[in-house]
């Protein structure tokens, strides 16, 4: 469903002809480790048969880089493929606005900001460069929600992340839509928030994550990339293990806590991974769509499933009914159509093999 295709994906071609590629990420020095317990898939009664045929398949995609399958809290797969190990650490794309996120209801939590906070409080050093007054209107909320009004990433994301000024380009462009009123999905709005989180704060966004995130996590982030002003990219390029990234799932899958601690506020997580945008429709075997905070939600085979999604297939697919969490990183540095077909494959694999393999 083209549409559908079109509200996923974020447009990220600039990633070919900004960033250097190789075949594999480097191997970074890995801080820190949330601790995970292995078990056979048979200790917790599932199919080691049908899981192993799913990993045989991905394998064979020959664009899939790695499988990490989550079940009752303890790793029962996990592979690499293409040079890649437990510690590559890899870029997850929009994966990364689930972390700002994440990020934003722990600043909500401390009082620093409130979702219904207009963001020109917190740019104002901007406002000479505001073509259109609705941009006045719009507020946290309506970018986590990407409902800011702003066009879609396939119309408008070259003109901002091309330019030598990131956040004036996306001022100058105008809105397509008045915000609160409709989804269209942003990315440029979630670096507007990356922005905003960093005068709120009075630290980049990548210090108030690491310290209020990453670290009670137990985890750590790699690289972030930033805009030439040294504003780190709101929803795209943070680098994670695979492993972290399921950490950060399983804190979702666990309303916030980890290690002991609650890291984020119960009612934000609710909040995140509830429909606050429904009816947006089908994409392959994920059915029902619609949109949280920065989060996908949909159904998987029946399943009520919550999953981040970054272009080419990085996933952290929750499925709260299975107890389950599954992990993928893919090849990313691809076009559109390209980063469908593989997005809609890994999800294909997902439901067949995965989500059926409970005896």
């Amino acid at each position: 469903m083209r549409k559908i295709k079109f509200l996923l994906l974020p447009f990220f071609i600039l990633a070919i002809t900004s960033f250097q590629h190789c075949s594999t990420e480097p191997e970074l020095p890995i801080s820190k480790n949330f601790e995970w317990k292995t078990v056979s898939p048979e200790e917790i009664n599932l199919d080691s048969n049908k899981i192993n045929t799913g990993l045989k398949v991905a394998e064979q995609q020959g664009y899939i880089n790695s499988v990490l399958i989550i079940k009752d809290k303890k790793i029962v797969a996990e592979k690499y493929f293409n040079g890649y190990s437990k510690n590559s650490s890899q870029i997850v794309r929009s994966v990364s606005k689930s972390f700002l996120s994440a990020a934003y209801g722990i600043a909500v939590e401390k009082s620093i900001l409130n979702v219904d906070d207009k963001i020109m409080k917190y740019l104002s050093n901007y406002k000479s460069y505001i073509i259109d007054n609705r941009y006045n209107d719009i507020t946290i909320l309506n970018l986590l929600q990407m409902k800011g009004g702003i066009n879609n990433d396939r119309n408008v994301y070259f003109n901002a992340f091309q330019s030598k000024n990131w956040i004036k380009t996306i001022f100058e462009l105008g809105l397509k839509y008045t915000p609160g009123t409709k989804f269209s999905y942003s990315t440029l709005g979630a670096h507007l928030l990356s922005a905003v989180l960093t005068n709120a704060t009075g630290v980049s966004s990548k210090e108030f994550v690491e310290e209020n995130l990453i670290s009670p996590m137990g985890i750590s982030l790699e690289k972030w990339e930033k805009d030439p002003q040294g504003i780190y990219f709101g929803g795209n390029n943070m680098y994670f293990t695979s492993r972290n990234m399921a950490a950060f799932g399983l804190l979702y899958m666990n309303n916030g806590m980890l290690n002991g601690k609650q890291i984020i506020n119960k009612g934000w997580v609710k909040r995140s991974i509830k429909y606050n945008t429904g009816n947006l429709g089908d994409w392959g075997v994920l059915k029902n769509i619609g949109y949280g905070l920065f989060w996908w939600v949909g159904k998987i085979n029946n399943l009520n499933v919550f999953t981040a999604i970054g272009h080419g297939g990085q996933f952290i697919m929750c499925v709260p009914s299975l107890n389950m969490i599954i992990v993928t990183t893919a090849e990313s540095y691809i076009y559109w159509e390209e980063a469908d077909k593989q997005e809609t494959k890994i999800m294909d694999i997902m439901s067949k093999y995965f989500l059926t393999a409970e005896k």
